[in-house]
């Protein structure tokens, strides 16, 4: 977290408290999601145990790649998709600037698809 953030401790009791019991319960029960804790599956029912189930046997989400594609140097999905929202929120980077490097980023991926 920078150190120029405002309020970081409220910030880091916030993230610790969305991995305490009560809060991974309200996720299970209330949200039928799960926080990547042991056991949290145990708490759900339905198609949602088949969905979150999986990570119990040992799948893992891969976010950081397109299957589609040949790989792209000096990008990945995270680093062209996800990351630059935290600029984005932060104010470091305007909307127009977001859209633009994410058209950029897409035109890119697009250029490598695997026939």
């Amino acid at each position: 977290m920078p150190k120029e953030v405002k309020n970081q401790d409220l910030g880091k009791q916030f993230i610790a408290y969305l991995y305490s019991d009560e809060a991974a319960e309200i996720f299970a029960t209330e949200g039928g999601a799960v926080q990547p804790i042991a056991g949290m599956t145990d708490k759900l029912s339905g198609d949602a145990v088949t969905y979150y189930g999986i990570y119990d046997t040992g799948a893992v989400a891969v976010l950081d790649a397109f299957s589609t594609t040949d790989p792209v140097e000096g990008l990945t999905t995270r680093g062209a998709f996800f990351d630059p929202v935290n600029s984005l929120v932060s104010g470091d980077k305007t909307e127009d600037q977001w859209i633009a490097e994410f058209k950029e980023a897409s035109e890119a991926f697009r250029g490598a698809l695997k026939e």
